[in-house]
């Protein structure tokens, strides 16, 4: 059907579309506000762009996953990781250490959440609350010793595998998981496979893959 321009948020001067439902009918991301940054809400149903809530304080809030029917999305709100349901956020917890959060995934339901923190990356779900990546790879038999977890930045529709980066043995690496087995999705045993590949980039001089 062509290009469509969705607007700015009211009083915005720019707005950026950073993830789309299953159906294209909604779409999630930023603009400004002023001199603030919040994140939107547009829907193919009414044609506007909303902004959503913000934590209290914040002056810089993003949207970067919507789930399939997009009545869940995932973000950021004043430096820590949040998830709209309705209009208002619901922040995701904190880990030790953690300083900051952005949930980047969000699984077909919306009842899978993941993303990165300033240790590392994290999955959130209402049975677990929010846990350290590395940490939950670990008590599924997987052997992370040499591993480090940066970010998550895409799910599966199920959730129960992720792509995302980090390092094996200090070399930046594309990361993808499978079967992860997480208590939204199966209270069974999961058997994880856990596949290092070189980015392909500037940064990165060297391809290769690896799988634990």
């Amino acid at each position: 059907g062509g290009m469509q321009d969705l607007g700015v948020l009211p009083g915005g001067t720019y707005s950026l579309g950073l993830a789309i439902s299953g159906d294209g009918g909604v779409v999630v991301g930023n603009g400004d506000v002023g001199s603030d940054g919040r994140a939107f809400r547009w829907t193919q149903a009414d044609g506007v762009m909303k902004p959503l809530g913000s934590l209290s304080g914040s002056t810089f809030d993003g949207a970067y996953a919507v789930s399939a029917d997009g009545g869940t999305i995932a973000g950021s709100s004043g430096g820590q990781a949040v998830r709209w349901t309705s209009d208002e956020p619901q922040a995701l917890g904190s880990l030790p250490g953690m300083s900051f959060s952005m949930a980047t995934a969000v699984s077909g339901n919306g009842h899978v959440i993941a993303g990165n923190y300033s240790g590392g990356a994290f999955v959130w779900t209402e049975a677990t609350g929010i846990l350290d990546f590395k940490g939950l790879l670990g008590s599924r038999g997987v052997d992370v010793a040499d591993w480090e977890f940066f970010g998550i930045n895409g799910m599966s529709a199920d959730g129960s595998s992720l792509v995302g980066f980090g390092a094996f043995g200090g070399e930046v690496v594309g990361i993808l998981v499978t079967d992860l087995a997480v208590p939204e999705i199966t209270p069974t045993a999961a058997a994880v496979g856990l596949l290092g590949f070189a980015v392909a980039s500037s940064w990165y001089r060297n391809r290769r893959q690896r799988r634990l």
